[in-house]
């Protein structure tokens, strides 16, 4: 009769490992399937422009989630163990696992708020491009960086030793109708050995364009150069949000350390390990 239950208890085991299996690959199928839906429909692989907040709900929902799911199957497998010492083994096995991964949350969560972040980002983000010989060259860039911790601030354009026109435009719009003629310059201006100034770049900051991508189109005689730079401001609020989704994910998985060390401790009696 004990040798039954042992064979059932086990076979629940395995059930409950092939469901968890099961829906690691069909979540994995189904990001697989959002994304083929949406480059049949025209988008292009730039999911993450999305603004921070909304951004942050919806990490923090997966997050949860799995969290979650992560400490029901814990529960499931200590109890569908087959012996007191293997629930043992498996709570103290969960348990290690939550602590760790706790750890790298709240430590990466921590690090989010440190100031020096924030300026890393900015150098790291600049734009500031000189152009070589030759008569042509396109110089892209996008408003918003692909997670939204910076933005193009300014821009200024500076030609020496000679003449260049520099025409600002949407890629795809420029891609697609530069032939006829019939693409929309956000910027097109002749530069002889001056500089533009301190230009805003607000005009690329709307929502229907901040996640677009934009290229510099220069026209240059071949010994001028051209200096493209392009300041971006950072915001913290970002990184705080960012670093609030990690340090509350870490706090979550840190809730099911108590629950494993009870059921531990519970099972221990009837185990040869403690």
């Amino acid at each position: 009769m004990g040798r039954m239950m042992k064979e059932q208890e086990l076979t629940r085991l395995e059930k409950l490992n092939q469901v968890r299996k099961i829906l690691t690959w069909v979540v994995f199928a189904v990001f697989f399937l959002l994304i083929v839906v949406f480059l049949i429909v025209g988008g292009n692989l730039n999911p993450f422009y999305l603004p921070i907040p909304d951004a942050v709900t919806v990490c923090f929902a997966g997050i949860f989630t799995a969290t979650w799911f992560f400490g029901a199957f814990a529960l499931g497998e200590i109890a569908f163990e087959v012996s007191d010492t293997r629930r043992v083994l498996s709570a103290r096995k969960h348990m290690k696992k939550s602590l760790v991964y706790a750890i790298i949350l709240i430590v990466f969560g921590a690090f989010m708020f440190h100031p020096a972040l924030p300026l890393s980002v900015k150098a790291l983000t600049k734009t500031d491009m000189n152009t070589g010989y030759g008569k042509y060259f396109n110089i892209s860039f996008t408003p918003r960086d692909p997670h939204g911790f910076s933005y193009a601030e300014t821009f200024s354009i500076t030609v020496t030793n000679g003449c260049a026109t520099v025409v600002i435009a949407e890629v795809r719009d420029f891609t697609e109708n530069y032939a006829s003629g019939r693409y929309h310059p956000y910027f097109n201006q002749t530069l002889n050995n001056t500089t533009t100034g301190v230009k805003s770049c607000a005009q690329f900051l709307t929502p229907d364009k901040i996640g677009k991508e934009y290229v510099f189109y220069i026209v240059k005689q071949p010994d001028a150069n051209v200096r493209i730079v392009i300041e971006k401001t950072v915001r913290v609020d970002a990184f705080n949000s960012w670093g609030m989704l990690m340090l509350s994910s870490g706090v979550l998985l840190i809730v099911w350390v108590p629950v494993t060390f009870a059921l531990k401790k519970k099972f221990e009696k009837g185990s040869v390990v403690r």
